[in-house]
């Protein structure tokens, strides 16, 4: 047998068996569970070609990938972020067509790669490390909550989808051609000094056009300025607004029905004293709103548009006519009453009384750009004259634990080192897609300045190769076996990618998003 496969199948193994325990310790008699909360028994996540994947195979493949990432101290709020559910149920249901795939294919794993796989793991083992046979059959129900029959039957399933898998990369076959140009491109390296000019930072040096230099423009330009009028609409519009005041009574995020029955019945007193009993609504506010953020300033709110509140409390407020209280409604954090004292409705500028702001913009963008070329210029022909980068823009030198300021917080221009990158590199380090300038780099034999100005983004940019390195025959002997191996794997990878994908495009895989949520505990 492959050593590989061997290992593959053991680490089939160890997680099958790892999500067992994290759903024993999680789920089983006694235990707290990790947030997940409802009944997922019965409830398939997804259904792969009618066979279905239980919510509780999600749960705890789920769980297992959260305490993964809890052990290493990331934090709660990242967890999510980084272990998408998907991404878990898009694993489970890429293994399940691979299984599929393998019984359609007569590939079974055999009885003695079950017996292998079974073996290397110490859950089965003795006080002398040897596998035991009684402890396999008392550790298996215990730890996969599922008899030891079918326990096996799905072992032997997974056993199978890995073989299918590694049948399907053993395809991945690589020319000796195609390690020479793997070889050339990562082999061929540069290390490269950039400076980017900017029209932003040549902006305070423009000053605002005169009305006749305007008019001219905008004459010159009405079609570049009735384009930036409609690709930017939304800043010239502003939504519906409201001036109001709010009260909220807290309710609390576990409330009993008796707290929130007794928060409404405060909520509806404060409008009664408000409405009928004539009391200023910012001393009622500023008596009994739970809002700290606002309780001292009267409840007071200022200009806001529907987005300060959740769509049931704004829809209520801007039905209202100045000087009315809302009825009480339930919001994020308690029951709200809301007090619009002014409304604005909605407002579009015309492009008429923008466009000579718009103008005004285009003109000194314009003008700046133009400085910027120019200084381009200059340094193009200052490093031409045997300047350097660095000596022209240096950079100013970080604090000690600190890095270079981001390229937005940028002011001028300042001398970059790209590192040490290789033409297989889709972009320029610490720079970006820049195929002019990366063309002109790994055509550079040796060092030097390179030829031209090249336009990267907003940006124009002066490069000098500072370092240059070819590969030899004699780095090619050395590294080809390597190479070798990392163009398999990719090929590899790429192989079973693009099968997996022609199962699932073949297929039909319904996925239960109701089981999902209720799986992960959404």
């Amino acid at each position: 047998m492959n050593v590989d496969s061997t290992t593959r199948r053991i680490t089939t193994l160890l997680f099958i068996v790892a999500i067992a325990v994290v759903f024993t310790l999680q789920f089983g008699p006694g235990s707290q569970g990790c947030a997940v909360r409802k009944d997922v028994t019965g409830s398939a996540a997804a259904v792969v070609n009618g066979r279905e994947i239980p919510g509780t195979d999600l749960a705890r493949a789920y769980q297992l990938q959260l305490q993964r990432f809890q052990g290493q101290g990331i934090p709660a709020e990242l967890l999510q972020q980084l272990v998408p559910p998907q991404r878990v149920l898009d694993s489970m249901i890429d293994n399940e067509l691979l299984a599929q795939a393998a019984e359609r294919r007569g590939i079974v794993a055999t009885d003695e790669e079950m017996r292998e796989t079974l073996r290397a793991f110490p859950l089965f083992h003795d006080e002398q490390g040897r596998f035991d046979p009684k402890l396999y059959r008392q550790n298996v129900p215990g730890f996969m909550g599922k008899s030891v029959a079918d326990f096996e039957t799905e072992l032997r399933r997974d056993l199978s989808a890995q073989k299918m898998q590694e049948l399907v990369a053993s395809g991945a076959l690589v020319s000796d051609d195609e390690v020479k140009a793997r070889f050339l491109k990562e082999g061929n390296s540069a290390n490269v000094t950039f400076v980017r000019f900017l029209p932003a930072m040549f902006a305070d040096k423009v000053p605002n056009p005169t009305p006749a230099q305007l008019a001219e423009f905008r004459k010159a330009n009405e079609a570049a300025i009735k384009a930036q009028y409609e690709q930017n609409r939304f800043a010239y519009s502003t939504p519906e607004r409201v001036k109001a005041r709010q009260i909220v009574v807290q309710v609390p995020a576990n409330a009993t029905a008796e707290q929130k029955a007794a928060a409404m019945q405060k909520a509806e007193q404060l409008r009664k004293d408000v409405v009928d009993g004539k009391q200023d609504f910012a001393q009622v506010a500023s008596a009994s709103s739970d809002d700290a953020a606002t309780r001292a300033k009267g409840g007071e709110l200022g200009w806001v548009d529907r987005g300060a509140w959740v769509p049931a409390v704004a829809d209520a407020a801007f039905a209202l006519q100045p000087g009315e209280v809302t009825q009480p409604v339930e919001g994020p954090t308690g029951i709200y009453l809301v007090k619009v004292e002014e409304k604005k409705p909605a407002e579009t500028k015309a492009l008429e009384q923008v466009a000579d702001e718009i103008a005004t913009q285009l003109y000194k963008k314009d003008k700046a750009q133009a400085l910027a070329r120019t200084a381009a210029d200059q340094a193009l022909a200052q490093v031409r004259a045997g300047k350097s980068l660095k000596e022209l823009y240096p950079a100013p030198t970080p604090a000690e634990g600190q890095q270079l300021p981001a390229f937005e917080t940028e002011n001028k221009p300042q001398a970059r080192e790209s590192g040490v990158f290789n033409a297989a590199t889709p972009a320029v380090p610490g720079l970006g897609p820049a195929p002019e300038l990366t063309k002109d780099v790994f055509a550079s034999e040796t060092a030097r300045v390179l030829p031209t100005v090249y336009p990267v983004g907003e940006a124009l940019v002066v490069a000098q190769v500072t370092e240059r390195k070819r590969p030899t025959d004699a780095d090619f002997e050395q590294q080809k076996e390597a190479l070798r191996a990392q163009a398999r794997q990719a090929k590899q990878f790429e192989l079973t990618d693009t099968f997996v994908k022609e199962l699932r495009k073949g297929g039909n895989v319904k996925v239960n998003e109701e089981a999902v949520a209720a799986a992960v505990g959404r």
